[in-house]
């Protein structure tokens, strides 16, 4: 007998879940900036830019000096610099929260209409409609609010709590990945 992991004898979120403790480190920061990073920018980005730094070297060693190797390489060396900051500004980013929490601890406490995050020194309560999106990895979750984006370590909440959050959010329009 198949039984379901949201019992339906309770009636809100609150009655079955209690707040979670999440703890927050730089290798997981570094880890979920990876694979945003990475998720975002796809094989395809890095497919393209190695075949064109290719596409330049093979002009240079043949002596080609045009315009369009120029403006190659400066194309080339843009998207690199512009890849890398991405990064870099998500990474101190998602640092800089970090260490404004001091202990790299926070706690989620999810309810039927919202969720909510706390540390030592904020709190943010919002309804699960202003979650779009997760992107789903090993040991985090990743939950977008427009363009930016939270990390969601999921060692600590249990699989009944990891499924309400999924319905939640996909009940309210989100997509998941």
């Amino acid at each position: 007998m198949s039984t379901s992991l949201l019992s339906p004898t309770d009636t809100t979120a609150a009655s079955r879940f209690a707040p979670v403790t999440l703890m927050y480190d730089e290798v997981l920061i570094r880890k979920a900036v990876r694979a945003f990073w990475w998720r975002t920018l796809g094989m395809g980005f890095f497919a393209a830019w190695c075949l064109t730094a290719a596409m330049l070297l093979v002009l240079l060693m043949g002596g080609d000096r045009s315009w369009f190797v120029g403006v190659l390489a400066a194309l080339a060396l843009f998207v690199a610099f512009i890849a890398l900051a991405g990064y870099r500004t998500h990474y101190r980013d998602r640092i800089e929260v970090l260490r404004k929490m001091s202990d790299g601890r926070a706690q989620l406490h999810v309810q039927d209409e919202t969720v909510t995050f706390s540390s030592r020194n904020s709190s943010s309560t919002f309804p699960w409609s202003t979650i779009t999106k997760i992107w789903r990895f090993d040991d985090f979750w990743l939950l977008f609010y427009g363009r930016a984006f939270s990390i969601l370590p999921i060692a600590q909440i249990g699989e009944p709590m990891r499924a309400f959050i999924l319905k939640r959010v996909t009940e309210a329009g989100g997509k998941l990945r």
